[in-house]
């Protein structure tokens, strides 16, 4: 029995042979087979904690704070380790799961008496260090970094490559913002594992969302997954959305010279699911049931020990002369290519802010507004009163990106 299952549905599954070209929509979702049992995933996390000289003050104070509110939610399942960095980058807390152990450096004055705040940002090295404790010997455990940071490395190209070695061993990153952090920088940073940093300094908020995101690598049970998709024909492949449980935009789809297209996808957790959609064309063809692509998911399942596994299936599409077919839409798959097009209206919008065009912006959030369940409703609203008033500033327009992603996480 597979571990996984694998469902395709496609938004409208018969499409007019007069056409040049129909327009489709297919979302591919993955999920734990219901009659599995996976155990309790075994978990390893890098807290890795900014030292340097810039965060003398409230954001080390800050930081510190974090890290005794969060000690309680670790399992003893999750093994955790604790680097800081500054000029160099130091293991002050080697892996363990004995978290009693891990409360002392929650006290300022023991952090400051034993870590200390100084020199530079040397983030490249900081995450070597994080590589090195996560790697040891063990094949069963879902590894990831939370890295807490004004996010201002000295040398930007470096700390980006030393993460990308993370990434390439199936360990993700994510970002947690303190003090005058570099947004632009933390994004990117982020991006790498298909996630935008959190505004910290709200406290209440970004503790709330570094909870969810500890209860999401907890429950996940599917790691390092890739996408395939082999096109048949000349359909036409156009962009890709991760639309459940959390909205992102995959970019557009490039095929390579074998028409097939490759993406690395975020971990399937145990309740929720992973839910893939992306856009296609279709050519003029006879009429007739036409295969028009292949998926084939390959994964882990870490708890198991198993390896490089895969589920294939392909893609029909029929096409036909009788309108009453052609018509209908399978309204599960109009749900998520609502929440695509909800978060490319966000995303245009915040192109929008950031070059000046506040009238723009408005106009993109006014159409959320009228297109987004009620939570983006709340955002819409908030957000448009916040542009009217002048543009956002930098931790106002974070909020409002990370909060609507969070949102749409539960619809």
């Amino acid at each position: 029995m597979e571990p996984l299952t694998l469902n395709i549905k496609t938004l409208i599954t018969t499409v007019p042979v007069a056409n040049e070209e129909t327009q489709n929509s297919i979302l591919i979702r993955l999920e734990p087979a219901e009659e599995m049992t996976f155990g309790e995933s075994k978990t390893k996390i890098a807290l890795v904690l900014d030292n340097s000289g810039s965060m003398l003050g409230k954001p080390q104070a800050d930081v510190v704070k974090t890290l005794g509110a969060l000690i309680k939610y670790f399992r003893s399942t999750d093994w955790i380790t604790g680097i800081a960095f500054g000029t160099y980058a130091n293991t002050f807390y080697p892996l363990s799961n004995q978290h009693d152990t891990l409360q002392k450096w929650s006290d300022l004055d023991f952090y400051q008496s034993h870590v200390g705040v100084n020199g530079t940002t040397n983030m490249a090295d900081a995450f070597e260090h994080a590589l090195s404790e996560l790697q040891h010997a063990d094949d069963k455990s879902l590894k990831r970094i939370l890295i807490l940071t004004d996010g201002m490395p000295g040398l930007k190209s470096a700390a980006l490559q030393a993460a990308r070695r993370c990434i390439d061993q199936n360990i993700a990153i994510t970002g947690l913002g303190f003090g005058q952090y570099d947004v632009d920088f933390m994004n990117d940073l982020c991006a790498l594992s298909h996630d935008t940093v959190w505004d910290m300094r709200d406290s209440s908020e970004g503790f709330t969302y570094l909870l969810d995101r500890i209860q999401a690598i907890q429950d996940q049970v599917a790691d390092n997954i890739r996408l395939e998709v082999k096109f048949k024909g000349k359909h036409r492949a156009i962009d890709s959305y991760t639309v459940h449980p959390q909205a992102t935009y995959n970019g557009k789809i490039r095929l390579n010279a074998d028409r097939i297209w490759q993406q690395s996808l975020l971990p399937v957790q145990y309740k929720d699911g992973l839910e893939v959609l992306f856009n296609v064309k279709h050519p003029q063809l006879t009429p007739g049931r036409k295969i028009f692509a292949q998926v084939t998911v390959y994964y882990d399942i870490p708890s198991l020990g198993l390896r490089n596994q895969t589920l294939s299936k392909d893609i029909f599409i029929a096409y036909s002369n009788t309108e009453t077919m052609i018509s209908t839409m399978d309204t599960a798959v109009k749900v998520r290519v609502n929440d695509a097009f909800i978060e490319s209206q966000r995303i245009k919008a915040e192109h929008a802010r950031k070059s000046g065009d506040v009238d723009k912006a408005v106009k993109l959030w006014g159409t959320i507004k009228k297109r987004g369940n009620s939570a983006m409703q709340q955002i819409a609203v908030g957000t448009i009163k916040k542009l009217k008033g002048g543009i956002l500033t930098e931790s106002e327009a974070r909020q409002a990106a990370a909060g609507t992603q969070k949102k749409l996480r539960y619809t």
